[in-house]
C-alpha cells in the first residue's frame, strides 16, 4: 500500500504489521479498550504531512482477533477521512466472538 499506518493507543504499527497475508507482526492496543478508544489504519497517499489529503473508502478488511475473551472486539466499524466532515463511518460488524471478521 502507498500510505503511513496509524494507531491509538499502542506503539505505531509498520504498513506490513496491518497488511500482511497473516506472517506479520499484527497490532495489539497493549490494554483492553473502551467502545471508539482504539483505532488502526492507513493514510493513503503521500507518507508524512498531507497523507491524509487523498480520500479512499476501503471495500472491505480483514481483521484477525484473539479468541480469549476480553482480547477481541465485539464491534468494528469501517470509517475513511473526508476533509470538512471528519471520519465517515460506512460499515460495521457487531456481535464478534473473536477470530477472523470481514468488515
Amino acid at each position: 500500500p502507498n500510505g503511513s499506518p496509524f494507531s491509538s493507543p499502542g506503539p505505531l504499527p509498520t504498513v506490513n504489521s496491518v497488511v500482511t497475508d497473516g506472517a506479520g507482526e499484527g497490532w495489539q492496543s497493549g490494554h483492553p479498550c473502551a467502545p471508539g478508544d482504539c483505532h488502526i489504519g492507513i493514510a493513503f497517499g503521500q507518507s508524512g504531512q498531507g497523507a491524509m489529503q487523498t480520500p479512499v473508502q476501503v471495500g472491505c478488511v480483514e481483521i484477525i482477533q484473539g479468541d480469549n475473551l476480553g482480547e477481541f472486539a465485539t464491534n468494528l466499524t469501517l470509517q475513511y477521512w473526508r476533509t470538512g466532515d471528519g471520519w465517515v463511518s460506512y460499515r460495521t460488524r457487531t456481535g464478534l466472538r473473536g477470530g477472523i471478521a470481514k468488515i
